[in-house]
């Protein structure tokens, strides 16, 4: 059984962005209120199972990344900073919040 889609899909108010996500428990406050998830990133396996058996993901709309890594080129240090920066906007969506609340027990990033 996959989550079903908000009640307010697809007339969202705005759009956000869910950091070191843990299994989404900030991101109920924002769908509440109207918020489209565009982009998470969580590396936790375990986190991770969870977060997407709560939370509907439309992979038209939304992006799942296991490491921001990956989109920052952070582990990359032979990148230079005005390519990473290209790189990040290439592929995080637009978006009008950026969370990055760490979840303790489920985050091992942050």
């Amino acid at each position: 059984m996959l989550p079903e889609a908000p009640a307010h899909h697809p007339d969202y108010a705005f759009r956000f962005i869910d950091l070191f996500a843990g299994i989404g428990g900030i991101r109920k406050g924002f769908e509440t209120i109207g918020g489209q998830c565009v982009f998470t990133s969580e590396w936790n396996k375990e986190a991770v199972r969870t977060y997407k058996a709560n939370w509907f993901n439309d992979a038209q709309e939304h992006t799942f990344n296991l490491d921001i890594r990956e989109v920052t080129l952070s582990d990359k240090p032979e990148v230079p900073e005005n390519d990473a920066y290209a790189y990040i906007n290439e592929h995080v969506p637009d978006h009008d919040v950026l969370l990055a609340v760490s979840c303790q027990p489920f985050s091992l990033a942050a």
